[in-house]
C-alpha cells in the first residue's frame, strides 16, 4: 500500500513541475535558515574554542549599585579590588580567571600605526582557556608577581605587523612610550567572544588606570571554572553569600566606569546586586535587561528563549499556510481522479490518508534538501567566514534538525490534512464535474 502510495506521489510531482518547485523551496529554504541560524547560536553560546569549558564555567560580568534611598543605580564591570578582596577568596571554583572588558588603542606596532583591541589578563586566564598556541605560552603566575612586561598577540597581528608565520617570541613590541616582550601567539578567535577575544592580551599589572582604595566597579569580568557541572549552583550560592558580606561604604567612585541613573547629586549605595552565570545567561542578560535599577537579578534567559522559540514556530508556520492554498490547488486540479476513485468505492478516508502522505512526503524531502543546503553553506561559511568573522567553527546541530523534520512533519499533516478531507468530501457527480 505505501510504495503504491510513493508512486502516486512521484507521478503527481513529475506532473505538475512547478508546484512542486514552490512547495519544495518554500520548505527547504525555511528550514536551512533555521539550521543555519542554529549552527551561528551555537557558535555564540556552546562551548567552542577557546572557551571549551564553557559547561562547567560561571561568569561575573557585572555588578549593580543601589541607592533605595536616593533612587538611583551603577552598572559597570567589576573592579581588580572585587577580584582580589572578594572573588579571589571563593574555595569551591577549581581556578577563577581575571579578564578585562577588550579596549580599543591606536599604537605603533613594530614601527607602524594601527589600531588594536587590548585585554587585560590573569595567569588563570590561561588556564581557564584553552587557546592554541602556536609558539610561546601564556602568562604565569611568575609573570603576574613581577610585573613582567610580556604581551602575547594572535596570529592575525604576528602576521600583519612582522609577516606571515614569522617567529616572534622574544620579539620587542613597542605600545605608546613602553616595550614588551612577546612570550606567546594564539590562534585568534571570533569577535562575539567577548570574554576572550582581543588582538593584544597584557598581564593586568600593566594596566594603567587609576585604582581606588576600596572601589568595587571597574572594567574587569571573571571566569570561574568549576571541578565539574553538578559544582556550579553550590558555587552560584557561595557567591551570593560572599556578595552579603562586602561593606558598602558610603559614596562608591565605581560610576566612572559603568551606566549609572539618579534622581539626584548624593550616591550612597546600600544594595549590592551580581550574579555568578552560565554563558547563556550573561548572553542573555545583555539582550533583554532594561531596567538597570530594579532590586531583583533577572538574567532574561526564559524571555529571550520564548521569543526565540515563538519566532521559530511562527517562521514556519508562515510556509505551511502557504503550502494549505497550494496544496487546494493541486487537489482541485485533480477532481476527476478523485471522483473517478470514489466511483470505484474508495472511501474519504482513503483519499484523505493518501493526500496527507504525499504531502508528508514533500515536506520530507525538503526537510532533505535543507540539510544538504545547510551542510554546504556551513561549510563555506568555515572556510571564508562572513564579514568580521573570520573564524568560524559552525556545525550542523542534529537536535536542531531532528525538531526541525518534526515540525516538517507536522506540518506537512496540517497543510495536507484540510485540503484533503475538503475535496474527499466532495460528490461523485461534482467531482467528475470538476
Amino acid at each position: 500500500m505505501f510504495k503504491n502510495y510513493l508512486k502516486i506521489t512521484w507521478a503527481v510531482m513529475k506532473r505538475n513541475k512547478f508546484y512542486t518547485f514552490i512547495s519544495l523551496f518554500g520548505i527547504s529554504m525555511t528550514l536551512t535558515i533555521l539550521i543555519v541560524l542554529a549552527a551561528f547560536f551555537d557558535q555564540l553560546l556552546a562551548p567552542t574554542y577557546p572557551e571549551v569549558n564553557r559547561e562547567r564555567s560561571l561568569y561575573v560580568q557585572r555588578i549593580k549599585l543601589l541607592d533605595t534611598v536616593n533612587h538611583s543605580s551603577s552598572t559597570s564591570p567589576t573592579s581588580l579590588s572585587f577580584m582580589k578582596n572578594y572573588l579571589k577568596t571563593m574555595t569551591l571554583p577549581e581556578k577563577i580567571g581575571i579578564t578585562s572588558d577588550p579596549h580599543s588603542a591606536n599604537t605603533y606596532l613594530n614601527k607602524r600605526k594601527g589600531k588594536v583591541f587590548i585585554k587585560y589578563t590573569d595567569a588563570e586566564f590561561w588556564q581557564i582557556t584553552q587557546f592554541t598556541f602556536f609558539e610561546g605560552k601564556g602568562f604565569t603566575t611568575e609573570t603576574i608577581q613581577n610585573s613582567d612586561k610580556s604581551v602575547i598577540i594572535n596570529d592575525v597581528i604576528r602576521d600583519q605587523y612582522f609577516g606571515k608565520s614569522m617567529s616572534v617570541v622574544g620579539k620587542n613590541l613597542e605600545m605608546g612610550d613602553e616595550v614588551f616582550r612577546i612570550v606567546g601567539v594564539v590562534k585568534h578567535c571570533a569577535f562575539t567572544q567577548l570574554y576572550v577575544n582581543a588582538d593584544i592580551y597584557l598581564p593586568y599589572t600593566a594596566d594603567k588606570s587609576p585604582v581606588l582604595l576600596g572601589e568595587l566597579g571597574g572594567k574587569y569580568n571573571a571566569i570561574i571554572l568549576a571541578k565539574s557541572k553538578a559544582d556550579l549552583p553550590r558555587i552560584q550560592a557561595d557567591f551570593i553569600n560572599l556578595l552579603h558580606k562586602i561593606p558598602l561604604n558610603g559614596d562608591n567612585s565605581s560610576t566612572k566606569h559603568g551606566h549609572i541613573e539618579r534622581s539626584s547629586n548624593v550616591f550612597h549605595p546600600d544594595t549590592l546586586i551580581a550574579q555568578a552565570e552560565t554563558y547563556a545567561a550573561s548572553f542573555t542578560t545583555h539582550l533583554t535587561e532594561k531596567d538597570r535599577s530594579q532590586t531583583e537579578y533577572n538574567d532574561g534567559s526564559t524571555l529571550f528563549y520564548s521569543v526565540l522559540g515563538i519566532f521559530a514556530f511562527l517562521f514556519m508556520l508562515l510556509p505551511a499556510l502557504n503550502l494549505v492554498n497550494i496544496n487546494i490547488s493541486r487537489i482541485m486540479e485533480r477532481a476527476s481522479e478523485i471522483g473517478i476513485r470514489k466511483a470505484y468505492g474508495a472511501s474519504a478516508a482513503t483519499l484523505s490518508l493518501q493526500f496527507i502522505i504525499e504531502n508528508v512526503i514533500l515536506t520530507v524531502i525538503g526537510g532533505i534538501i535543507a540539510i544538504v543546503f545547510s551542510a554546504l553553506i556551513i561549510y563555506y561559511l568555515n572556510q571564508k567566514g562572513i564579514g568580521p568573522l573570520t573564524t568560524l567553527s559552525l556545525s550542523i546541530n542534529w537536535l536542531v534538525v531532528l525538531i526541525a523534520l518534526l515540525l516538517c512533519f507536522i506540518f506537512g499533516l496540517m497543510s495536507g490534512a484540510y485540503p484533503a478531507w475538503r475535496m474527499s468530501k466532495l460528490s461523485v457527480v461534482d467531482a467528475l464535474k470538476n
